[in-house]
């Protein structure tokens, strides 16, 4: 008997939910991207048409799928929005910096919406920004321009105003009368539609009176303001191109007829062309945790293997199972390194969100600002990638409220009346460096160490003893804010001590580096893959650990002597390593353990360069692959990045060298007050 599983309902329905939302972020990706590009064009007075369809078709689909979905917040917004677009397209309405605001302000719900998953509670915003689109100003007049009553039939009301447009602003309006070979028109109608888009505005293509067999005619009207010499230089008799003033002897088009049977030809097909497929994170991350238990059974073989070839009658056997657990071990990596590769996402998706962002803050502070990208293609695990979203949101917040000068400011100094913000993004090794820069006013270590002692962060006497890097490292302690009064964008003393533990939670590393005048650059270095990793397992005081290779740079014998740190880890002991002298911590006491005296103990030299530091410890166990789960808020610790299941092995803590380096350098937050 074959049993069937059904499938209720409510689940299909809720998965397709899901996927609809996870299509949402990708449509409201474009859609910001567009409205960005659309607010610069209204500053410079050039409204690329293009851009704007873009725009409302983005609104057009979002209102679809959300209506199918019943998303209501989403398909009502998207829906008004989509009116507000389309008068704008057809020039009933004046697109203006009001206008653009409505639009902006219509977006940032729409994310919100989608970030809530498509929640409820929005009522009030909802209906604000439903007002503020729908009193827009009117546009000008189309009656002043007139158009031949046989080409005015042709087109439909967009194209007929676009056609309006391109003749008020004393373009040239030409058709192009064209054909291409059945087989190919999809190729080549795009590559000549790309090269007339590089001097005019394809404003309508149309049907031709002209028919063949084998060759399909067409006529594209358009507006430029080159010369029809210049024109048909440019299309260079191209497909048959040929280029006349718009008017001139066009055909009626016949009425079409009835389509003849296709002999030979495909039958319709509901195949779609695109061969991706969305896949749940949760999902990857449940084949992780299988990898996870599959390594450490090979683990397992590997000693059983080791322990078999130890007795002489079983050897042959131990033999066997050694070149068994080989193969084994290469076909998990590939596995491993498949699974990976799948939850590797470049950076610019992330990137693209910013822009929307960066262009609010703007109209919010009062400052023009640019953002510029560098590295979009840098790919990281998705996971990674939405841990990033807030700290950079912060970081962004925090330059264009604090860092970029007002225009009058900066114009005075010799700069650009705008400011920049660039974010860049490239691997090193095992890591991803992220950047983001500004081109303001830098920081003030001596500002920054006033403000602190007001503020009570630390003593006066302690903040005079900091170096300059030290204070200027004080934007991250909790609390602090360089501004008296709270505004829409900064002065809670929250934001940046957000950053700092949040990157610390991903075991990455924060560098600031600022020139008074010129600017500033926050570095963040963190891993590409929180996934899995490669570990060093180690034991001292009793307890394993594991510290990820990644960040490990060397790892050396110790004994007593002058290379050994003779004073407690936190009394900044130092030893001799890489030809420079590296603060050190006993593990077993920064964990609060008891030490035991031993003649050889083991140093690993890890972390960036910039937070480079020997952990000591009793014992070298292994090298494994281990899954990192984070741990609950409540019981975070300094220098803990999560914990691994190994199995029957039990949990164990793993490492996060920057924070204990951090911890016993006093330079985290918390110590301040010490």
């Amino acid at each position: 008997m074959v049993m069937v599983r059904t499938v209720p309902k409510k689940d299909f329905k809720q998965e397709r939910a899901k996927e609809f939302l996870a299509e949402a972020e990708d449509i409201l990706s474009s859609m910001g991207k567009g409205l960005v590009k659309l607010g610069r064009g209204v500053k410079a007075g050039v409204i690329d048409p293009v851009v704007l369809n873009g725009i409302f078709r983005a609104a057009h689909t979002l209102k679809g799928m959300a209506g199918i979905y019943e998303f209501k917040d989403m398909a009502e917004l998207s829906h008004s929005l989509e009116d507000a677009l389309d008068s704008l397209r057809l020039g009933k309405t004046t697109l203006d910096d009001g206008v653009m605001g409505a639009l902006m302000g219509a977006y940032e719900l729409l994310a919100r919406i989608a970030s809530a998953k498509g929640g409820t509670g929005f009522a009030p915003e909802l209906a604000s920004i439903k007002a503020r689109l729908a009193h827009t100003p009117q546009g000008r007049a189309n009656s002043e321009v007139g158009i031949d009553d046989e080409l005015k039939a042709l087109l439909t009301e967009y194209e007929e105003h676009r056609l309006r447009e391109n003749i008020r602003d004393g373009r040239n309006i030409f058709m192009v009368n064209c054909n291409f070979p059945i087989g190919t028109f999809d190729k080549d109608y795009l590559e000549l539609v790309d090269i007339i888009k590089t001097r005019a505005e394809l404003i309508a293509t149309l049907p031709s009176s002209r028919t063949n067999h084998e060759r399909l005619y067409f006529d594209i009207l358009l507006g430029t303001p080159d010369g029809i010499a210049a024109f048909n230089g440019l299309i260079g008799g191209r497909h048959g191109a040929a280029v006349r003033p718009a008017g001139e002897g066009r055909a009626p088009v016949p009425q079409p007829q009835p389509a003849a049977p296709m002999v030979g030809a495909d039958a319709p097909s509901l195949r779609r062309s695109g061969n991706t497929v969305r896949v749940s994170i949760a999902k990857l991350d449940r084949i992780m945790n299988q990898i996870g238990e599959l390594g450490v059974l090979k683990s397992n073989l590997s000693r059983l293997s080791v322990a078999l070839k130890g007795v002489k009658e079983f050897s042959i056997y131990g033999i066997e199972l050694s070149r068994t657990e080989a193969g084994f071990e290469r076909k998990l990596n590939e596995l491993r390194s498949g699974v990976l590769d799948i939850r590797m996402v470049p950076i610019g998706q992330l990137f693209s969100r910013f822009e929307p962002f960066i262009e609010k803050l703007g109209r919010e502070t009062g400052k023009e600002v640019r953002m510029l990208a560098n590295g979009e293609e840098t790919e990281l695990d998705k996971l990674v990638i939405e841990e990033l979203a807030d700290p950079l949101m912060h970081i962004i917040r925090n330059a264009v409220d604090h860092a970029l000068e007002p225009a009058s400011a900066r114009e005075a100094a010799g700069k650009p009346a705008y400011g920049t913000i660039t974010l860049s993004a490239w691997q090193k090794g095992n890591h991803a460096v992220v950047e983001v820069k500004d081109d303001g006013c830098g920081i003030d270590d001596g500002f920054v160490r006033e403000k602190a002692a007001q503020k009570g962060i630390a003593p006066p006497e302690y903040l005079a003893g900091l170096s300059r890097q030290e204070a200027i490292e004080l934007i991250f302690t909790p609390g602090f804010s360089t501004r008296d009064t709270v505004n829409e964008t900064s002065g809670r003393g929250v934001g940046m001590d957000v950053v700092k533990e949040n990157i610390t939670r991903l075991s990455g590393a924060i560098d600031v580096e600022t020139v008074k005048g010129k600017g500033t650059r926050i570095i963040l270095t963190i891993p590409v893959t929180l996934a899995i990793i490669a570990a060093l397992i180690v034991e001292t005081s009793g307890a394993r650990y594991a510290v990820p290779l990644a960040s490990v740079v060397e790892i050396t014998e110790l004994r007593p002597g002058p290379s050994y740190p003779a004073r407690r880890a936190d009394s900044s002991g130092y030893v001799t390593a890489l030809g420079v002298e590296l603060p050190a911590v006993r593990l077993s006491e920064f964990f609060g353990k008891p030490a035991f005296d031993r003649d050889v103990v083991y140093g690993i030299i890890a972390g960036p360069a910039e937070h480079r530091l020997c952990v000591i410890v009793d014992r070298l166990v292994e090298e494994l692959d281990v899954i990192i789960k984070p741990l609950p808020r409540m019981i975070r610790a300094p220098g803990v990045a999560g914990a691994a299941d190994m199995g029957e092995k039990g949990t164990m803590l793993v490492l996060d060298v920057t924070g204990i380096f951090e911890e016993i350098s006093g330079r985290a937050p918390q110590r301040l007050k010490a």
